[in-house]
C-alpha cells in the first residue's frame, strides 16, 4: 500500500505538486488492482455487491462503485479475464433511488436495482 500512497498527489514523494497523469493514475489502478487480486480481495468486493440486505445500503454502493472502476480501465480488464471475471462480474448493479410516494415525506430512500 506504501508503494500506491507514494504515487499520489502528496503521498510523500518529491513530485507531489506533479500533475496526476492518466498514465499515473493507471499505474496506481494496477498496483491497487494486484494487491486485491492477491489477497482474493476482488472476489470478497463481487460478493458483497451481490449480498442484497446483508450489508448497509452505503457498503453495497461503494462496492459496486470500485467494481465499475476498476471496470472502467480498459488496460486492466485483460488481467480480469485471465482471472476467470468478465464483465457481468463488475456491472452487477446500477445504484438507484428510489423515491417516497408517501404525502409529506420528500426524502429519497436508497434502493439497489439490479441489472
Amino acid at each position: 500500500m506504501k508503494d500506491i500512497v507514494i504515487r499520489l498527489p502528496g503521498g510523500g514523494s518529491d513530485n507531489s505538486v506533479k500533475a496526476l497523469s492518466m498514465e499515473s493514475l493507471a499505474a496506481v489502478l494496477h498496483l491497487f488492482m494486484r494487491a486485491l487480486r492477491n489477497a482474493n480481495g476482488i472476489d470478497a468486493v463481487i460478493g458483497i455487491s451481490k449480498a442484497g440486505h446483508k450489508y448497509p445500503p452505503a457498503v453495497i454502493k461503494a462496492s459496486i462503485m470500485v467494481l465499475h472502476t476498476l471496470w472502467g480501465f480498459r488496460d486492466l480488464r485483460h488481467f480480469y479475464r485471465t482471472d476467470g471475471f468478465d464483465e457481468r462480474d463488475f456491472l452487477t448493479g446500477v445504484w438507484t433511488v428510489k423515491r417516497n410516494t408517501t404525502p409529506g415525506n420528500p426524502k429519497p430512500a436508497p434502493a439497489m436495482a439490479s441489472m
